[in-house]
Order: structure tokens, then C-alpha cells, then sequence
């Protein structure tokens, strides 16, 4: 087994300092993590959702980094994901707005006007895929 000993002697020359992280471990893949991300980013998504399906148009949804987190959320009904990665915060995105969609469709009779503006939405994003 290796032993690394490092010695750091930083002084951070403005409000934002960044840390290194590492893994001993021989299987380590990521030397360096950046802590400095952008608190708030904007994002279309074209393309194909889960369960046969696509979108007719570009979602906008905003991409939030929280406490190692990452969030993606549409802001007309904040219909949100998280995940550990951006990669997969954004497929979690996709499959739980496909499947928003059959929650509500299932229910339709018994929504309320709120929940009805919803299934609306939904429905003008969401179609079949051909």
C-alpha cells in the first residue's frame, strides 16, 4: 500500500478559494473537483422521453447546483429532478415528466382547474414518438 503525504499552504485571494479532492484508491478516476459551479444555468431539451415518446418542441428548464446536488426544473410548474450528476439530473427530468403525464391522464376526471392546466401543458410538450 502507497502512502501520499501532501502539505498545502493556500491563501485564497478572493471570496471563492477552491479545494482539491482526491482518492488513494487505485480505481480513483477524478483527481480534481471543481467547487466553484454556476448557481443557476438555462437550458432547451429537444428530443425523446421515455415510454415511446418525444417532445414537439424545446423545453426550457433551468439546471441548479444544491449541496452536491443537481437540479433540473421547468419553470412554469417546477416539475424538478435531482441527481448526483447533470447527466443524470436531466434523465430523471425526462422520465419523471413522461410519466407526470400519465399520473394526470389517469386521474382526469377527478382534477382540479390547477391540476387540468397541468395535463394541458403537458400534452402540448409530449407526443408519441413516430
Amino acid at each position: 500500500m502507497a502512502t501520499v503525504t501532501l502539505y498545502a499552504n493556500t491563501r485564497a485571494s478572493s471570496a471563492a478559494a477552491s479545494n482539491l479532492h482526491f482518492s488513494a484508491l487505485p480505481n480513483a478516476k477524478l483527481a480534481y473537483e471543481p467547487t466553484i459551479l454556476p448557481s443557476l444555468t438555462s437550458l432547451k431539451i429537444t428530443g425523446i422521453l421515455p415510454g415511446g415518446r418525444r417532445l414537439t418542441r424545446p423545453l426550457e428548464v433551468t439546471i441548479e447546483y444544491d449541496d452536491g446536488e443537481v437540479v433540473v426544473s421547468e419553470p412554469h410548474f417546477h416539475i424538478h429532478a435531482s441527481a448526483s450528476t447533470r447527466v443524470d439530473a436531466l434523465v430523471a427530468f425526462r422520465r419523471i415528466f413522461s410519466k407526470y403525464l400519465d399520473m394526470l391522464s389517469s386521474r382526469e376526471s377527478r382534477l382540479d382547474p390547477y391540476l387540468r392546466e397541468q395535463l394541458a401543458y403537458l400534452r402540448s410538450y409530449i407526443t408519441t414518438a413516430e
